[in-house]
Formats: C-alpha cells, sequence, structure tokens
C-alpha cells in the first residue's frame, strides 16, 4: 500500500482544527472535579469506579438526563480487577454504538481509582516479574504506564474519530493554599513521577479546580497560575528531573488565560471560541 500524502496531511488538518475538549481535570477531593464533567453541554457518558460512586451524583446536579453512568468495576456484582479494566477497554473501543446513542462526549473519573485497578490486575502484576519470577518493583512505573496507554489511546480515539469530548479526573495532593482556598502549590496523586509524567502529558488541556470561599460565597473555580510540579529523588533525596504540569488549554497562550474562570466546560469552550 502506498502512502497517501494528502490523505495524511488531511487527517492531521481535522485533528488540529478540532474544538472538542481534551481534558485532564485536577483538584484535591471535594474541589468540583466530578460536578465539572457533568458541564459538557451534551449527552456524556460517565465512567467511574466503586470508589468515586458519589461523584455521579455531584455530575447529575448539573445535568440530570445528560449523565449517563456506567460503573467500570461492578456490574450486578464486584468484578475483578482484570475484568474492569477489560470492561473498560470494550466501553472505550464502542465508538459506532456511542455516536448511534448520542454520545456527545466520553468522561472518566478517575485516574487515580483506574491506576489503582491496573496495580491490581494479574496482567499488572507479570509485568512485574523479574527474570527470577519475583515481584519488582522497579518494573512497577513502566508496567503501570503500559496498561494507562491502552485507556488514553482509546479515548484520543472517540475525540479524532467521533468529535466526542474526552475528560479524564484525578487527585491532587496540595502543598499550599493561598487566602481563599485557591491552590498555590500542589502534586497530582499517581504513584510515580513516570507514570504522572506518561499520564498528563497525553492531554492537551489540563485543568486545576479548586473550591474557594471570598466574601461568605463559595464557589469552584479553574485556576491557571498553580504551582503544579512533581520531582524524582534518588537514595538521598537528592532531586534527579522535575517537571512542571501547569494548567493549559490547547490553542491559548499564557497571556489568553485567565487567572481564574468559573469551573465549567461551558466558560472553557467560550474562551476558546473567542480567540
Amino acid at each position: 500500500m502506498s502512502f497517501d500524502l494528502s490523505k495524511a496531511i488531511e487527517s492531521a488538518e481535522k485533528t488540529v482544527r478540532s474544538t472538542q475538549l481534551e481534558a485532564i481535570v485536577l483538584g484535591p477531593s471535594g474541589a468540583g472535579k466530578s460536578t465539572v464533567l457533568g458541564t459538557l453541554g451534551c449527552k456524556t457518558l460517565y465512567l467511574y469506579t466503586t470508589e468515586e460512586t458519589h461523584g455521579v451524583k455531584a455530575a447529575r446536579t448539573v445535568s440530570a438526563d445528560g449523565v449517563i453512568p456506567i460503573c467500570i468495576d461492578h456490574d450486578e456484582k464486584e468484578l475483578s480487577p482484570d475484568q474492569a479494566y477489560t470492561r473498560l477497554l470494550e466501553i472505550l473501543n464502542s465508538g459506532p454504538d456511542l455516536k448511534k446513542m448520542g454520545i456527545g462526549a466520553v468522561v472518566l473519573d478517575g485516574m487515580s481509582g483506574l491506576e489503582a485497578i491496573i496495580r491490581g490486575t494479574k496482567i499488572w502484576k507479570e509485568e512485574c516479574k523479574s527474570a527470577n519470577g519475583r515481584h519488582s518493583k522497579f518494573d512497577e512505573g513502566p508496567a503501570t504506564i503500559t496498561f494507562f496507554r491502552p485507556v488514553i489511546a482509546a479515548l484520543k480515539a472517540l475525540r479524532r474519530n467521533y468529535d466526542m469530548h474526552i475528560a479524564v479526573t484525578a487527585i491532587l495532593d496540595v502543598k499550599e493554599y493561598g487566602e481563599y482556598g485557591d491552590i498555590i502549590e500542589a502534586k497530582p496523586r499517581l504513584q510515580s513521577y513516570a507514570v504522572c509524567e506518561a499520564v498528563i502529558q497525553q492531554f492537551g488541556d489540563v485543568l486545576v479546580v479548586s473550591r474557594m470561599n471570598k466574601d461568605g460565597a463559595v464557589k469552584h473555580k479553574f485556576q491557571f497560575m498553580t504551582d503544579l510540579s512533581r520531582v524524582s529523588t534518588d537514595d538521598r533525596g537528592v532531586i534527579k528531573k522535575a517537571i512542571n504540569y501547569n494548567p493549559r488549554l490547547i490553542g491559548l497562550t499564557v497571556q489568553e488565560l485567565p487567572p481564574f474562570l468559573d469551573a465549567d466546560f461551558q466558560k472553557v469552550l467560550e474562551l476558546r471560541a473567542k480567540r
């Protein structure tokens, strides 16, 4: 089969021109991550783990009829980690069926729970075995990344092939809060530096959400000035490498981002449309 340059360019241009969200929403517990997932303004397939059951109700406070929930690790009975992981991939690879249902967005709440499922699977444990058959902690990071990749790839394929918004959430461990509850410094709660880097860098829209209280009014806000980072240290505690995951939006420069924005995906889309 000869390479079709024109077709390849056309496909790439379509991806570049897409206005669909490709977001990871980061925040501490109670910051409003799940609520944000209900603000996409379209029929949304809401995938969650049993540890995020409360999230469905939060998302439905915004869109009672538009959020369609599926628990990935429970189906009439608790599923094993291997079954849950397989179930998730089957759902994400059902693009034609999802499109027929009128699904306009697929969201996963959240990556921290998925990481726990991955680390509980037999296939992950096999991947972590050394040559002598023993568990190798050194191989945990690469193995976790190996099983995250098909999930992220399937999500991206839904955006690329079916024009769906995609979004996931992950927990932040906050090091410092500001006067009004804004997050000054934090790091993502994923197992390691390598996993954190491999997951977050795959999403073009990185959003940090916080629960802010000013003048007696409590609001959930996206904030774009947060110092979000992760470091890797050696046995002596010396930093070997560091990377920043500061909030960003595809297609907007740092100068075009406001310090704060209501935690509503419609506000994000409006901001992008003004560019």
